[in-house]
């Protein structure tokens, strides 16, 4: 059974403030989600150039159910939310007045000024076990540099948009430019927990927690770093065991570290929070060099 949190619909009408919206060229007076009588859902987008002054309106169908997150990149408004099951992004372009992409995904986060990390969204997959694939749109690349042109498994549809992104983990899916999120065992797939989902760590590395094994017995966790210092195209990532060294207890699962929240300390180290009343202790520091 997949780890990640599933998440159910949510009352199809909302609000989006303008500050969560706010770009250097435009400015976004109110995003509305509308559901209609057909189950499909429109998003209303009310914007003005800061330059011109003009206003604008753009209405698309989206998959959305409730806006998470906004934010416009130059002329693109970018909106992540909950889409039934999943969560999914859409992208408008205000300047050209239509909808650029979208797609489905779990967790999404903007990091950055352009980037969106996620884990790839995957329906049922009959006898498969599935593995977390984390991926990234650069918002600023376009739709087309944000899909792999090698991809031997293509399962996306103009209707039904899943493999898009660059990988960025694990390391199998980044030396094969694949969107394959697929394993043969249980055992050999990686379960991305959260919350937290992701730390970002500026200005070019990513840090959340994985999980390997079959079930809660034997599951076991580490920390995951991605680097982009080399760009978008030749991340590498690393995987590091948690120092259970400086816990008091090691708790019911010793293989298996509940982690509360990831934060910076400095450039090379993390300070991991944990349940002080499982543990006897509030955190635990780590190099990630």
């Amino acid at each position: 059974m997949h780890l990640m949190k599933i998440y159910a619909a949510y009352i199809l009408f909302v609000l989006c403030a303008p500050c969560l919206a706010l770009g250097a060229g435009w400015r976004v007076d109110a995003a509305t989600i509308i559901s209609q009588q057909s189950g499909l859902h429109v998003l209303r987008v009310q914007a003005t150039e800061t330059a011109t002054g003009k206003a604008v309106t753009l209405t698309e169908d989206v998959p959305l159910d409730r806006i998470m997150e906004s934010f416009i990149v130059d002329d693109r408004y970018v909106a992540l939310g909950e889409a039934g099951r999943a969560q999914a992004v859409v992208i408008l372009n205000l300047k050209e007045m239509r909808k650029e992409d979208w797609f489905y995904c779990y967790q999404p986060r903007r990091i950055g000024y352009s980037w969106i990390i996620y884990v790839e969204y995957y329906p049922s997959h009959g006898s498969d076990e599935p593995t977390d694939v984390l991926l990234l749109y650069d918002v600023r690349a376009g739709p087309n540099h944000n899909r792999l042109a090698s991809s031997s498994e293509p399962r996306s549809t103009p209707l039904y948009p899943i493999e898009v992104g660059l990988p960025l983990f694990p390391e199998w899916n980044v030396i094969n430019h694949s969107y394959r999120n697929v394993v043969g065992e249980a055992t050999d797939a990686y379960h991305i927990l959260g919350p937290p989902f992701f730390t970002y760590l500026p200005p070019d590395r990513v840090v959340f927690v994985v999980t390997q094994g079959k079930d809660m017995s034997n599951y076991r966790d580490s920390l995951a770093v991605v680097d982009l210092s080399r760009g978008t195209g030749e991340a590498s990532s690393r995987i590091f065991a948690f120092p259970k060294d400086q816990l008091a207890h090691l708790g019911e699962h010793p293989q298996f570290l509940r982690v509360s929240a990831i934060k910076q300390i400095d450039t090379n180290t993390v300070q991991i929070e944990v349940p002080e009343i499982i543990y006897g202790v509030k955190s635990i520091s780590m190099t990630i060099r």
